[in-house]
């Protein structure tokens, strides 16, 4: 006798992901503070949610920051705070 596997199929949602543009304005104390130069609304982001690219960046860069579900995850940042160069 063959054993047929067994399939159970679930229902994954999809993932609420984006990226988006902010300025980098000041530090306050351990938090760095992005706005949005559209909203002016301010993201903050503590030195371990940075990690070590807290030296590359200078007051009013433009970076872009991977958003999860609303909030820019600390995993997510390390792996996604990507400083935007202009020509």
């Amino acid at each position: 006798m063959s054993q047929v596997p067994l399939v159970l199929f679930c229902q994954i949602d999809e993932a609420n992901v984006s990226k988006e543009t902010k300025q980098y304005t000041y530090k306050d104390g351990s938090q760095f503070v992005f706005m949005d130069l559209t909203t002016y609304e301010e993201t903050r982001l503590n030195e371990k949610e940075v990690g070590d690219k807290t030296k590359w960046l200078k007051e009013g860069m433009d970076c872009i920051l991977l958003f999860w579900n609303g909030r820019v995850s600390p995993m997510l940042c390390l792996l996604c705070f990507i400083p935007m160069y202009s020509k």
